[in-house]
């Protein structure tokens, strides 16, 4: 239940997302969707397969020559929904590329994909609750 949730918001996100065709401004919403697949061998020559979509959604709170101060909405990764707003400043090179590359979506679509997000994480709390 879980994971097709996360995977379902991630992918309803970025199906609305749009590319940037603007300068970002304060007040935008952002998606920073991403995946990570590693595919290694070890030392035994075990093929190992790390595959991860990752999103986090961002409103821009301030924009200045070296940083960008946002509040992450939400976070979706293989382990966690992260849906407490949480203001931070992205200073760092990779930060602000992460910020300059994302895709733009509106309040509504955002607050949607936190609401489902929320759903599943009651939903999961009542399993539990009848389980013990």
């Amino acid at each position: 239940m879980v994971e097709s949730a996360r995977v379902s918001i991630a992918e309803s996100l970025k199906k609305v997302a749009k590319e940037r065709d603007r300068e970002l401004q304060v007040g935008d919403y952002l998606l920073h969707y991403y995946v990570v697949h590693e595919e290694w061998c070890d030392s035994d020559n075990i093929q190992h397969v790390y595959h991860e979509v990752m999103s986090t959604c961002y409103k821009i709170l301030e924009i200045s020559e070296d940083r960008y101060k946002v509040v992450k909405l939400l976070g979706i990764d293989n382990n966690f929904f992260y849906y407490k707003a949480h203001e931070c400043e992205l200073i760092g090179d990779y930060e602000k590329k992460m910020v300059e590359n994302a895709l733009l979506i509106d309040e509504e679509q955002c607050s949607k994909a936190i609401a489902a997000a929320l759903d599943v994480i009651d939903q999961v709390i009542e399993k539990i609750r009848k389980l013990l």
